[in-house]
């Protein structure tokens, strides 16, 4: 087979340097000498355009934090990150209504009412009252008879007791009867001070505890007030009878007025108020 043969027979080749030239190809080898096999850039088709949406625009524009000015639901609260670090906590107290509740009540601190105040006067006098007493006592029993106070019968028995021990005390054997009974009176009245010290203090604590600290301390003062009846067992003349009933009748007096309408409101405003400010200091 011959060469000329073997030419007829070749395919026409498509790309390289034996494809057909066309002017297309003539324009591509003028620039850079090569056909690309996939045309020009011109030839290649343009992407298509995202469809749109179907709901029709965004409301809320391109910021997706922003939301309209006529928008029903307001500004939204989770808002945009650096919206939410600038915001202060007063303004999240103020937005959230739950916070802003606080129970029924003053909003200053109640007025002491003048029961309250007139209790506490009576209880300080039932102190002084009480003082007196002692100092009364100490002066008068150790120049009063032992039976005048105890009786005749106890005064008895109180003496003969007295003897029997002081034979069996060597400090007590050089007196004499009326000595020993004179150095027992003045025991008694030394013993009448100190109880009457002991009084005084615990009628000026209950006299301010009683009507300055709620409830717990009106109770407290209650019942000690209460006890003021067994001074009645104290008293040893018609002196000491007046000082005492003075003392009683100043704590009854006082333990009404802590139990007045006037002060149950008091006591309940009080509470009304303190539970208001505990709440309102929580909500901080």
């Amino acid at each position: 087979m011959s060469t000329s043969q073997h030419d007829d027979e070749r395919p026409e080749p498509r790309y390289g340097r034996y494809a057909p030239n066309t002017g297309q190809e003539q324009s591509s080898e003028g620039q850079g000498g090569f056909a690309s096999p996939y045309g020009s850039p011109e030839d290649k088709p343009r992407e298509k355009s995202a469809p749109q949406s179907p709901y029709g625009r965004n409301p809320y524009g391109d910021n997706p934090y922003s939301a309209p000015e006529n928008s029903p639901y307001g500004t939204p609260t989770w808002g945009h990150p650096e919206q939410q670090r600038s915001s202060g906590k007063s303004e999240a107290w103020q937005d959230n209504p739950a916070q802003q509740q606080l129970p029924a009540g003053p909003v200053a601190p109640p007025k002491r009412p003048g029961t309250l105040l007139t209790a506490l006067f009576l209880m300080l006098g039932a102190a002084i009252l009480s003082l007196a007493w002692g100092i009364y006592s100490l002066m008068t029993l150790p120049v009063m008879d032992p039976s005048d106070v105890m009786g005749s019968t106890q005064a008895e028995i109180f003496e003969s007791q007295m003897t029997a021990q002081a034979a069996n005390d060597p400090q007590l054997q050089d007196l004499s009867t009326q000595e020993l009974m004179e150095f027992m009176m003045l025991t008694l009245g030394i013993m009448a001070l100190v109880w009457s010290l002991v009084l005084l203090a615990v009628y000026i604590t209950m006299a301010f505890v009683g009507t300055m600290t709620g409830q717990v301390g009106r109770i407290l003062a209650t019942i000690w007030l209460s006890l003021s009846l067994g001074m009645l067992l104290l008293g040893f003349n018609g002196a000491s009878y007046g000082i005492i009933a003075a003392v009683i009748i100043a704590s009854l007096v006082a333990l009404v007025m802590l139990w007045m309408p006037a002060t149950n409101a008091y006591v309940q405003e009080r509470r009304a108020y303190k539970e208001r400010r505990r709440a309102a200091l929580y909500q901080r």
